[in-house]
C-alpha cells in the first residue's frame, strides 16, 4: 500500500504518530521497515496511523501552538470500531497508551463534542453511545475520573445519574438531537468506546 504519513520518529508497535517532512510512505503488508520507502516534499503536517482501526480519528495540527510552546504530538480522539465492556475498553485504550476519554473540563467538553458532531455523518448513525471514563466508587459511591482529574463540569441526561444499583459506569450519547449527555449504565454491556490523548508541547525557551 501507499500513504501519506509525517514522522519525526517512527515507532514500533501497533501505532505510528508525529510530527514529520510530508513524505509519500509505501510499504508491503506486514509491515517490515527495511521493505519501505521514503519520498520527501517540502511540507510539514501531522498524522496517526493505526493498525487498530477506528470509526473516527482526529488529530490536531502539527502548527497548533499555546503559551508553552509548540505541539510536538497530534491531539488523538478514536472512536472504535470495535464495542466492549467498560472494563476492556479502558484497557485496549491503556495498552495503546492513550485514555478511556476524559471530560473534565467545560473546555474540553466544548472541544471534543465540537468534533464529534463534525464527525457524526461518519459513523452512519450506527454508534449511539460510547464509553467514557468516569465511573462510580465501589467505596463511598462517588463518580470520579480514571485519570484522576477532579469532577467538576458534567453532562448528566435528565434524571441522570440514578442509583447505585442502576449502573456503575458512564456512557454517553451520540444520538441526533441530543446534546452529548452522559447517563450510568451497567458496566458490563458492551458499547463502543472513544480513546484520546491530548496533544504535548516542547517549551521554547528564550
Amino acid at each position: 500500500f501507499v500513504l501519506e504519513i509525517t514522522t519525526y520518529q517512527v515507532q514500533t508497535g501497533r501505532n505510528w504518530r508525529g510530527l514529520i517532512t510530508r513524505r509519500l510512505f509505501s510499504c508491503f503488508l506486514p509491515i517490515n521497515v527495511n521493505d519501505c520507502t521514503l519520498n520527501f516534499t517540502p511540507r510539514t503536517f501531522a498524522l496517526m496511523f493505526s493498525l487498530v482501526k477506528p470509526l473516527i480519528s482526529a488529530f490536531s495540527s502539527s502548527s497548533r501552538t499555546d503559551f508553552r510552546g509548540c505541539a510536538v504530538t497530534p491531539e488523538v480522539l478514536d472512536l472504535e470500531e470495535q464495542p466492549s465492556d467498560w472494563r476492556e475498553s479502558f484497557k485496549t485504550c491503556a495498552d495503546r497508551k492513550l485514555e478511556l476519554l476524559c471530560l473534565s473540563s467545560a473546555d474540553l467538553q466544548k472541544q471534543i463534542y465540537g468534533k464529534l458532531y463534525q464527525n457524526r455523518s461518519l459513523t452512519n448513525n450506527t454508534v449511539q453511545e460510547v464509553w467514557i471514563g468516569m465511573r462510580r466508587s465501589s467505596l463511598n459511591g462517588e463518580w470520579f475520573w480514571v485519570n484522576g482529574d477532579s469532577v467538576n463540569s458534567t453532562t448528566w441526561g435528565d434524571g441522570e445519574p440514578g442509583g447505585v444499583e442502576e449502573g456503575q459506569c458512564t456512557i454517553m450519547s451520540l444520538g441526533n438531537g441530543t446534546g452529548f449527555e452522559w447517563s450510568d449504565d451497567d458496566c458490563c454491556m458492551d458499547a463502543h468506546y472513544i480513546c484520546y490523548k491530548d496533544f504535548t508541547t516542547h517549551p521554547v525557551h528564550v
